[in-house]
């Protein structure tokens, strides 16, 4: 289904602010989504199958189980950022008879139409930028198909301000900017981009985070900048299978840690594989639909003026691996501020519409869905 005005307006009459409301899943979304939000709600608590959640709540509310929601029925927020937890909560709810748009909704669905009516703010919750494709590891299975670049380069600084500058020439607000690689600590200029964002952007980015595989230890000056801008550095820990880069990781870390730098070390015990990025899986297109639906992958990718669906698709027309369609991404150049409000609908239906719409390049790969049932050895090289 495709939004229109219409619709959205409904769906706007069916989310009065003035409502009461709970949040399912007891996440850091929460506190994102509470200073992200245009207008004040009452909340009432938090679904959570956490059982220790329950027993002490969570961020000052208290948790339930979601048996609470059968017998009191309130506006349910979903508040969870991963592709799983997303479906398997959409399906518990729908298996109750609660009917998404009218009785629930996702957090970042939720943040775009109240910036909107009452800001008149296009929010946009997550983009991400590759900066560089060239990398220290080689892994068969990367969702990026790094591997597959015949000549992974760095990208030029001015190539990648010009996307900053126009992308947040429309858009107001973001939750969280994702830098990311191949390896992003090789490119020479990245201290130069994280100034430059902070800088210009600061009031319009909640968080700016770089995924690093640990293998390469940041210069003083990047860990200064990092200090100095509150940046997010997420490790990619993929040790327990690669015991060569253990130690590394281990000295990467430490030195985010000691310097007061927020380090999250995120350890991978399997990653779900894409599939080949050439092979066309040759799907119908009730198939691909299905395919899209289960999948909704929250990830923008930003790249030469370009918003993509997602990093895949992205990665796919950077490094030449397949053709990709121009309904695949959106093209920010052609945007005029005086049609902002178009261009929210148009960034509105990319981002949330899911039924009856697919992607060729959905063909090519297995997904990020509760469907894709096709785990394997993270990081093998």
């Amino acid at each position: 289904m495709m939004y229109d005005r219409r619709e959205l307006a409904k769906i706007n009459r069916n989310w009065d602010p003035a409502l009461e409301f709970v949040f399912f899943g007891a996440t850091q979304i929460i506190s994102d989504f509470v200073t992200l939000l245009p207008i004040e709600i009452s909340v009432r608590f938090i679904i959570d199958n956490d059982v220790e959640k329950q027993k002490n709540g969570y961020l000052g509310y208290k948790v339930f189980d979601k048996h609470k929601i059968e017998s009191d029925r309130y506006k349910i927020i979903i508040t969870s950022v991963s592709v799983g937890a997303r479906q398997s909560i959409k399906s518990e709810l729908e298996n109750i008879g609660l009917v998404e748009d009218e009785d629930f909704i996702q957090y970042d669905k939720l943040l775009a139409l109240w910036n909107w009516k009452y800001k008149d703010l296009i929010y946009s919750d997550y983009v991400e930028m590759m900066i560089t494709s060239r990398c220290t590891l080689k892994c068969i299975e990367c969702g990026l198909y790094i591997p597959r670049y015949r000549s992974p380069k760095d990208r030029e600084l001015s190539a990648i301000i010009a996307d900053i500058d126009q992308y947040f020439e429309i858009v107001g607000q973001v939750r969280e900017l994702r830098i990311l690689g191949g390896e992003p600590f090789i490119h020479k200029s990245l201290l130069q981009i994280i100034d430059y964002v902070y800088q210009k952007y600061e009031a319009n980015i909640l968080r700016i985070v770089i995924v690093t595989n640990g293998t390469i230890n940041p210069r003083q000056q990047l860990i200064e900048s990092f200090k100095k801008n509150h940046t997010v550095i997420e490790i990619s820990d993929y040790s327990d299978n690669l015991p060569d880069v253990e130690k590394s990781v281990n000295a990467v870390h430490s030195v985010l840690k000691e310097n007061g730098i927020d380090a999250n070390r995120r350890k991978y015990t399997e990653w779900l594989s894409l599939g080949p990025p050439n092979y066309n899986q040759d799907l119908s297109d009730i198939e691909l639909e299905n395919r899209l639906d289960n999948c909704r992958m929250p990830c923008r990718s930003l790249y030469e003026g370009k918003l993509f669906f997602c990093g895949p698709v992205a990665s796919a027309q950077i490094g030449k691996i397949r053709p990709i369609q121009a309904h695949e991404y959106l093209e920010l150049n052609r945007v005029k501020i005086s049609d902002k409000e178009d261009f929210f609908l148009t960034l509105f239906n990319f981002e949330f519409s899911f039924r009856n719409r697919f992607f060729e390049s959905c063909n090519y790969c297995n997904g990020f869905g509760t469907a894709n049932k096709n785990y394997v050895c993270p990081a093998k090289q």
